[in-house]
């Protein structure tokens, strides 16, 4: 049995595999069995055996269900169902109308996303902005990334302009 800090008037009461999260003296959720505990961003998500909860700083559900897997980045959450990827804002707003079979979260340029064996990027409002078409990326950092195509490094801007080879 344990407390964890939420915020300066939220906490995490975890007793036998119950987490329970109070603010202002008043319970606000509470979730079973909890396999995992993630803080990320301003966001918690408490992973159970069977539901899962993602709350805010503020203790407020932003998202409740099953899953597979949960995935947390300072920007987006990413849930797991079916061996699918959705991808959803802070706010628990799905951002794009796709599934994906796999993530990589910690984009906030472009985000990371694959399709069958090929990736490319999408915007913060979950539309393409880069083809899918990369064998492997990497996540942008100040505007750069590398991607693999067809056996070559390159490295892309977030228009996914080729500016060259990395050295």
């Amino acid at each position: 049995d344990s407390v964890d800090i939420l915020s300066d008037s939220y906490n995490f009461v975890y007793r036998n595999a119950y987490v329970s999260v109070y603010g202002m003296g008043k319970l606000k959720q509470q979730i079973q069995r909890v396999v995992q505990v993630m803080k990320k961003g301003g966001l918690v998500a408490l992973e159970g055996a069977k539901k899962s909860l993602i709350i805010n700083s503020l203790g407020e559900k932003v998202w409740s269900g099953g899953t597979e897997s949960i995935r947390l980045d300072n920007y987006f959450f990413y849930v797991k169902n079916s061996d699918q990827w959705s991808i959803f804002n802070h706010s628990g707003k799905k951002i794009s109308r796709w599934a994906w079979d796999e993530v990589l979260p910690g984009g906030i340029e472009r985000i990371p996303v694959r399709r069958g064996q090929f990736w490319g990027y999408l915007d913060a409002n979950g539309r393409k902005r880069i083809p899918i078409k990369y064998d492997g990326v990497t996540n942008f950092s100040k505007g750069i990334a590398t991607v693999d195509y067809l056996g070559n490094q390159q490295i892309i801007n977030t228009q996914g302009k080729v500016l060259g080879n990395p050295s």
